[in-house]
């Protein structure tokens, strides 16, 4: 018990406005997913397997992410955490 309150307690004090209150959970999947569509966006493609792979990772994490960030900002514009929680991603065509 002594554990859990110590380390809910520790995620209170590394983000106390996190903590009061959390990302809507569609916000988190879409955060999840884009940074995993951003980081093989970064990748080369060095040979026909990796080319393969990158396609593969595109169609499951890139693929709508335009849209979804645009009707995150739409559903959620007055909520600034929210907000501040996407801002750094810009819209991309697909």
């Amino acid at each position: 018990m002594k554990a859990a309150l110590a380390l809910a307690l520790t995620f209170v004090a590394a983000d106390p406005a996190a903590a009061r209150a959390p990302l809507p959970a569609t916000v988190r999947h879409f955060i999840a997913r884009r940074d995993e569509c951003d980081h093989f966006r970064g990748e080369v493609e060095y040979d026909k397997a990796r080319a393969a792979e990158m396609a593969a990772a595109f169609a499951k994490y890139c693929k709508g992410s335009d849209a979804d960030l645009a009707r995150i900002r739409r559903q959620y514009r007055h909520n600034r955490l929210v907000l501040k929680a996407v801002s750094g991603y810009e819209t991309r065509i697909e």
